[in-house]
């Protein structure tokens, strides 16, 4: 005579729904805890925290970068006799006035350029041998200059552009 044990459950049989989870990642028992993911799954992510290649809800994504070699034609333009040419503009070229220069002594040149390559008026001061506040005085009587030609520059950036522009530094500087 066949007995059902009680000690063991009758088996049952799932049927697939729309609602069914899926089964949890296997995992290999390790020795500190309940192991790392079995090959070829995918490790779990901890409570609070956003999956790789995932936003946040209620974030944006990180814009990209772009870089200056983004803008670089990826080939050299030819130079040199038998070069090609570029053709004539279909427009004319209009002139634009020219720019006007504040006249900066040699010493605020020298001030202003040891003041962009370093981090803070306290180096630029330590190098030129001079105190920060000096430095400063400076700055501000350059950037007065500035202002009195119609050419504000109020941070280091704008200062950097300026000097761009007059030809007191070049981009292969930097």
């Amino acid at each position: 005579m066949t007995t059902a044990h009680s000690d063991f459950p009758a088996p049952t049989t799932r049927t697939a729904t729309a609602s069914a989870q899926p089964a949890p990642a296997r995992q290999v028992p390790g020795r500190f805890g309940p192991g790392r993911p079995a090959a070829g799954q995918p490790a779990p992510v901890p409570p609070g925290r956003v999956a790789p290649g995932q936003v946040r809800p209620g974030h944006r994504p990180p814009a990209p970068v772009t870089r200056i070699a983004d803008y670089r034609p990826t080939h050299p333009r030819p130079v040199g006799p038998g070069a090609p040419m570029r053709p004539a503009p279909a427009t004319p070229v209009v002139e634009t006035p020219s720019v006007r220069r504040p006249s900066l002594s040699p010493r605020e040149v020298e001030v202003l350029l040891a003041w962009l390559r370093a981090e803070s008026k306290e180096e630029a001061a330590e190098h030129l041998f001079i105190a920060a506040s000096t430095v400063s005085t400076h700055l501000a009587r350059i950037r007065a200059k500035y202002s009195g030609v119609g050419r504000p520059a109020p941070t280091k950036t704008h200062l950097l552009a300026r000097a761009l522009q007059d030809g007191i530094t070049q981009l292969e500087d930097w």
